[in-house]
């Protein structure tokens, strides 16, 4: 009936360009001796927050479970069967119990595309309590994630060349200018152009 330590664990990403387009996130090797206890919570570095899972597994056990959680997946956690290794959406089953300090307050989203167009580049931080008295577990072998990103394709110019002439019409013997134009519709500026 307490926070994991340490908490929150934290993985820090530096120097990635571009915006996340996808996120998962692997528990690896997770025991708990009352799966429903766990709850885990994921908060990125600019303070989105999403709920991995509450309430899950019932009473069953847990032993050396690695599990994977990914919006792409099929399946959520059962509530209250065995939970086994695999992939599974978030999964919450309410009421979730109160995260204690420096956890931030509800409300929490309950997918990983609430990261998405978001700066990957920061801490990243794992809170997990154990919501209830008489049982305890431990991730023996850590927790990861992957990171999908995508680079912003810049905007284009869209050029469009012209030509008039006048007088119009022409006399035979008279003079004629012919005027030619380049219209930029954008979205992006456009320099260093010739027409010749």
């Amino acid at each position: 009936n307490t926070n994991a330590l340490p908490y929150p664990s934290t993985i820090t990403v530096s120097g990635v360009g571009g915006s996340l387009s996808k996120a998962t996130v692997t528990f690896n090797k997770l025991n708990h001796t009352w799966s429903s206890d766990v709850d885990a919570l994921l908060v990125s570095p600019s303070g989105q927050k999403t709920l991995l899972m509450a309430n899950a597994g019932g009473s069953f056990t847990m032993n050396n479970v690695t599990l994977t959680f990914d919006d792409a997946a099929s399946n959520f956690l059962p509530q209250g069967s065995q939970i086994t290794s695999g992939t599974n959406k978030p999964t919450t089953y309410y009421p979730v119990a109160v995260f204690p300090s420096p956890a931030p307050a509800a409300p929490y989203a309950t997918n990983l595309a609430s990261f998405n167009g978001s700066n990957p580049n920061g801490i990243w931080s794992l809170y997990i309590i154990d919501d209830s008295g008489g049982n305890s577990g431990i991730i023996s072998n850590g927790w990861s994630m992957n990171l999908t990103i995508a680079n912003l394709v810049g905007s284009t110019a869209d050029l469009v060349a012209g030509m008039t002439a006048s007088p119009s019409p022409v006399v035979v013997s008279n003079s004629l200018t012919y005027t030619m134009t380049v219209t930029n519709y954008g979205p992006s500026t456009a320099t260093g152009v010739t027409l010749t």
